[in-house]
């Protein structure tokens, strides 16, 4: 579908109203810089504007498509891609035991708390140090578990973590003894299960884990295979996991900015995992709404627009998602769903983008959002910290309204 520039330029001007406003605040500063960029079906940039300058230094150049980005999270649906790229060779069964590839997952241990006590307000008694019990797990995991987020996987901060790092055998069932080739991200990551797999909705490390698989199907290291089926298939000149070894990519990036108390400080530090620039974020769009996608085939990459959840998995995800109803002027969180890639919008509920729209985050405020329908793809980037910070969100609201035709429009 192809809005007029005319229209797309009307609709736009209350973003870049608060975009101006935002990123030219003196004290303090609001935003050191920011983009919103749209792209057609076709790879058509039809609307592109920028705000601010690149690094805190008075008289640093203005942004551009060429300027890079640290996604965070909100690059997270190019390994899932990259996963699904498996499942099309017949590599991999969505719906396979993960165990066949990735053995470290095989009888996994499902933690729980040895009394109905709430995990949050857990207490250990002498009688009771570990406050938890454990049994295997009723199923296997799965690649579908891992690209839902539901596979179950206790994180570092859940409530019977510490319990667990303490009181656990190292080479019981429950905590294994590791070789000494395992792989990095099981050593660190490993826990047992919270939920039997699929029976609810928890974001952590899965992404991680995708990493492992993707290396013990393919056969492949993560970056070679990045490199060898993505980065080089789409001509991803200017993306890398390992900024700190491309110096062209980092000269150019957005200055990552902290805000401490109320004044922006130089967060580069906090660079790392993949970094694009603009121009290449949009040939990945492109391939996700194109006629003739090269990543993936169309009736695969369809299954990345369909919602994956469903039961006490649909549950436990719209539970946590109030920062996406938030983000997408929702009523309440029972308008989306998760896919395979990211968050699904399912009904009509939102004011800033329509049902059928695909969209994630990530921690720096970049935004992406994607509609197969409607041919449509846009991404809003800055580099600040931390997540979800207001001076952002007021902008991302205005540019994903103006982007997908929204008719209520503020300044």
């Amino acid at each position: 579908m192809t809005v007029a520039m005319s229209e797309l330029a009307s609709r736009m001007k209350s973003f870049e109203a608060v975009s101006q406003a935002a990123t030219s605040a003196k004290d303090p500063e609001a935003i050191l810089g920011l983009a919103g960029v749209i792209w057609d079906d076709k790879g058509e940039t039809t609307y592109a504007s920028f705000f601010g300058r690149q690094k805190l230094a008075t008289g640093s150049p203005p942004l551009n498509l060429e300027t890079t980005f640290s996604l965070y999270s909100a690059g997270k649906f190019l390994t899932h891609i990259a996963a699904m790229q498996l499942v099309q060779a017949g590599l991999i069964d969505l719906d396979e035991p993960i165990e066949r590839h990735v053995p470290e997952f095989k009888d996994m241990p499902l933690i729980y708390l040895s009394r109905s006590d709430d995990a949050a307000s857990i207490t250990l008694t002498n009688s009771n140090p570990r406050g938890y019990t454990t049994r295997p797990a009723g199923r296997s995991l799965t690649l579908r578990h891992f690209l839902t987020n539901s596979t179950g996987i206790m994180g570092e901060d859940h409530p019977l973590a510490t319990s667990w790092e303490t009181h656990a055998v190292p080479g019981s069932p429950e905590r294994p003894v590791w070789p000494e080739d395992t792989k990095p991200i099981i050593k660190l990551c490993w826990r047992p299960l919270i939920h039997e797999p699929g029976d609810g909705w928890n974001y952590g490390h899965e992404v991680h884990f995708l990493q492992v698989i993707i290396e013990s199907v393919s056969g492949q290291s993560f970056q070679s295979y990045m490199k060898e089926k993505v980065f080089d298939v789409l001509a991803l000149d200017s993306t890398t996991y390992l900024p700190a070894n491309r110096q062209d990519v980092l000269e150019r990036q957005l200055e990552m900015v902290e805000r401490v108390d109320g004044l922006l400080r130089s967060a580069m530090d906090a660079v790392n995992g993949l970094t694009c620039s603009l121009n290449d974020v949009g040939k990945i769009m492109l391939d996700l709404t194109c006629s003739q996608p090269r990543l993936l085939d169309v009736k695969t990459r369809a299954m990345l627009y369909r919602s994956g959840l469903e039961g006490q998995a649909l549950e436990g995800f719209r539970a946590q998602a109030g920062e996406f109803a938030k983000q997408l002027e929702l009523k309440d969180a029972t308008a989306v769903n998760y896919s395979l890639a990211g968050v699904m919008l399912v009904t009509e509920d939102g004011q800033n983008v329509p049902a059928g729209t695909l969209t994630w985050d990530g921690m720096a405020n970049v935004a992406w959002a994607t509609n197969l329908h409607l041919g449509i793809s846009t991404v809003f980037a800055t580099q600040l910290l931390p997540e979800y910070d207001e001076h952002s969100m007021r902008p991302r609201l205005e540019f994903f309204r103006g982007a997908f035709g929204a008719q209520q429009h503020r300044i």
